[in-house]
């Protein structure tokens, strides 16, 4: 493996070509495996008629006959802008990538809608199969076998997949792509950001729109700790340039239809739902738009209300994202790396490990960020999912 002459530090094991190989298609096995028991283990969950794959589905449906992105379900409050009064409604609520990756599955179920949804639950399994095996594999490759049982068992027994799966959540796909990334910056050229990471980051962003930050806070407080400043801020560079190649068609999309390259129904809504003012979903059933800024300039006490409910339900959640001695283990990891951190800077600040943030540390501040982030606008623990894999695969 090349280095730049600007690295710092290296990886305390590299792996062989065999080991390689072996991993590969222990990885490969293990997916196999997992699918043929966790399969007939899960009944299917019927779906809510309120669930989101519908939503995705109408934007999937009018891809197939080559209308663009358009949706037939709306919120009342989208009619409250001029660009959004006809119907079917230009898709201004949700990021377009999960519509185009059901194309997929929609023309295997040939446009039924009963099929489709058998094709969806059928396209998150495969997608779980490659976690699975993308996991494993990194697990052998890296000379971890004893740590594989442990990773396949809590992903076999964790709740929340099954409804991933079944309910076509858009988080399972969400969670493969931060896990391929977590993957990269830990082993991949020596945790260097680039334009493979960019491209990565830039299909997470059209999937979720609200996760744009996590690559990024991963590629400065881990990649930061491999490279000197200016060679990282090449590799960042490439990797922000790749995002943007990504995203931008979109953007510029958004910005031509609604003035706003990043517009989204949501940010007029989400922060006030549920607050004493706005009880349940009835801010998306009147046509008077609430901006974050002017709410929380004008009435902040009800969102820093709803900020703190937030945060102690996922606080006391949190068991169901992973289980207590694992999030125990986590945080006590985190807490050493970050002491270990703290002791180096102040014995040799120029050090690799005075600037590293430990991977126990990065994966569990990321998870304090997304629950500090979802407390204001959405309780629910599914948008936790995404940093499963990662979580998962820290225990050995």
């Amino acid at each position: 493996m090349n280095q730049d002459a600007s690295d710092t530090s290296v990886p305390a094991r590299l792996p062989t070509a065999g080991r390689g190989r072996t991993s590969l298609i222990g990885g490969i096995l293990a997916g196999l495996v997992f699918l043929a028991v966790w399969i007939p283990a899960h009944e299917p969950i019927p779906h809510l008629p309120t669930s989101d794959l519908y939503t995705h589905l109408t934007v999937t449906r009018h891809l197939a006959r080559g209308e663009g992105f358009l949706t037939d379900v709306t919120y009342p409050l989208s009619f409250a802008f001029p660009f959004a009064r006809d119907l079917p409604q230009p898709l201004i609520h949700r990021q377009p990538g999960f519509a185009v990756l059901l194309t997929g599955a929609y023309f295997a179920g040939g446009g039924d809608p009963t099929r489709v949804l058998d094709r969806v639950r059928s396209m998150q399994m495969i997608l779980l199969g490659l976690i699975v095996a993308l996991g494993t594999g990194w697990l052998l490759r890296n000379g971890q076998p004893a740590a594989v049982p442990v990773w396949l068992v809590l992903l076999y027994f964790h709740p929340l997949l099954v409804f991933a799966v079944d309910w076509g959540m858009v988080e399972l796909v969400c969670g493969l792509l931060l896990l391929v990334l977590w993957l990269r910056l830990r082993y991949g050229a020596v945790g260097r950001p680039g334009w493979p990471d960019g491209i990565l980051a830039g299909l997470t962003t059209m999937l979720r729109l609200d996760l744009v930050w996590v690559p990024l806070l991963w590629w400065i407080l881990r990649g930061r700790s491999s490279l000197r400043r200016g060679a990282f801020l090449r590799r960042l560079g490439l990797a922000l340039l790749a995002w943007l190649m990504i995203t931008a068609p979109w953007a510029v999309r958004n910005a031509r239809l609604t003035g706003n390259p990043v517009f989204s129904l949501q940010s007029y809504a989400e922060h006030v739902k549920d607050t004493r003012h706005w009880p349940g979903y009835t801010v998306y059933r009147q046509l008077e738009p609430q901006a974050l800024g002017r709410t929380m300039t004008s009435d902040p006490v009800p969102v820093l209300r709803k900020t703190v409910r937030g945060l102690k339900f996922h606080f006391q959640h949190l068991p169901r994202l992973a289980p207590l001695p694992v999030l125990l283990a986590l945080t006590g990891g985190a807490l050493l790396q970050l002491w270990r951190r703290v002791r180096s800077r102040g014995q040799n600040p120029a050090a690799p490990a005075a600037r590293d943030f430990g991977p126990m540390a990065l994966a569990v501040a990321t998870t304090i960020c997304l629950a500090v982030q979802y407390s204001v606008f959405d309780h629910s623990l599914r948008h936790l999912l995404v940093v499963l894999p990662v979580l998962d695969r820290l225990i050995k």
